[in-house]
């Protein structure tokens, strides 16, 4: 028992050496890769930001922070469409989660779809993925708070802080359970993130059903306005209208016998003029039917695969899409990509429910939510 706590003791001092090894040698590739701006600012330039990836990954916090303050994009990509928050749920690193969602990072991300993932992934699902299920679940909820957020912004005007109140909700959910084991505190603050997510995903599917009806109302009330634009028109434009007409009978009348004798020779010379040139197309169409049988039993049936010229059908070609098939279009991908995401995005955030270990890893990150958030307000 001695001998395991002196190695524990001694690993402990091991790790905390390095740490401050790689601290400074961290701080010294830092300050050496700097840049200054007009303004007088060091900041670190673009083509070092991919090395956020690398520290979320490792779950090294006080280098993200050295990072963040040196003015890399929290939400940088990579070449597969990763940021920071992607790789610290591919690895579970539930501290870097809850400081990178602290700093701003959208927890709603999509990576790049490739051929062997053809599937967008968030970092909630990156999560669930790999086996982390309370992360998974701290994610959704961040994720549903974030959408519904960015509506009800969009709706009332208001451009407020986003992050400051997707992660007050967050924190919002363990309010009500203070008291009881650490077992049943899990258990309740579980209840209410799965609650809440339900709540959030329920009011995002309305706010859509919402903005397609307003869609619907304006595009009627335009017809309408449309409709009584055109009455007034007619109505300008038959002004006058009588006066016109009579003088135009009139002036026929005036002329009639001159111009039915014109009429007839005009008509007369149209069928000969028509004649003529029916006989002469027909003679060009004959040589180009030849032409063409050669050209289409040489090329065109190879370029076809089989089908020549006489087999192609101008109808396969696309026509324009309408409003109607257009709003179609769109209530097809609101049921494939948003209506899917949140059903994922809940049912990874009740499926903490029946693990223990789930449960408890969500509660760790919300404590420590709630700790970041104390040391910043003192």
């Amino acid at each position: 028992m001695k001998g395991a706590s002196e190695r524990l003791n001694r690993d402990t001092a091991v790790n905390c050496v390095m740490e401050v090894l790689l601290n400074n040698k961290f701080e010294e590739w830092l300050f050496s890769k700097y840049e200054q701006n007009s303004e007088g600012n060091h900041f670190l330039p673009r083509q070092y930001h991919g090395v956020i990836h690398t520290i979320a990954a490792l779950g090294y916090n006080w280098a993200l922070k050295l990072l963040l303050n040196s003015g890399v994009l929290v939400n940088y990509r990579d070449a597969n469409g990763w940021t920071a928050l992607h790789w610290a749920a591919r690895f579970g690193r539930e501290e870097t989660v809850v400081l990178l969602l602290d700093a701003g990072a959208a927890a709603g991300a999509l990576s790049d779809p490739t051929a062997q993932d053809p599937a967008a992934k968030t970092p909630a699902s990156v999560a669930s993925a790999y086996g982390f299920k309370g992360l998974s679940a701290y994610l959704s909820e961040a994720e549903l708070i974030a959408h519904l957020h960015s509506l009800e912004s969009k709706e009332n005007g208001s451009s407020g802080d986003q992050i400051s109140r997707v992660v007050g909700r967050i924190s919002d959910t363990s309010a009500h359970a203070q008291s009881g084991s650490d077992d049943q505190l899990a258990l309740k603050e579980s209840l209410g993130a799965m609650r809440y997510a339900v709540q959030a995903a329920g009011r995002i599917q309305t706010a859509f059903r919402i903005f397609s009806f307003r869609k619907k109302q304006q595009a009627g009330l335009q017809n309408r306005g449309n409709h009584i634009i055109s009455i007034r028109e007619v109505g300008a434009a038959s002004h006058g209208m009588l006066e016109k007409a009579a003088l135009s009978i009139q002036k026929n009348f005036r002329c009639w016998k001159k111009r039915k004798e014109f009429l007839k020779i005009r008509k007369n010379v149209i069928k000969i003029q028509a004649r003529v040139r029916a006989h002469q197309q027909h003679n060009k169409y004959k040589e180009l039917l030849r032409s063409v049988g050669i050209l289409e039993k040489v090329m065109l049936r190879w370029y076809r695969k089989g089908v020549g010229l006489r087999g192609f059908h101008p109808g396969a070609i696309a026509m324009p899409i309408d409003e109607e098939d257009e709003d179609d279009v769109a209530k097809v991908f609101r049921k494939q990509r948003v209506e899917t995401a949140l059903n994922k995005a809940v049912s990874r955030v009740s499926s903490i429910i029946d693990s223990p270990v789930a449960r408890q890893q969500y509660r760790r990150m919300l404590k420590m939510h709630k700790q970041n958030k104390d040391d910043d307000e003192k």
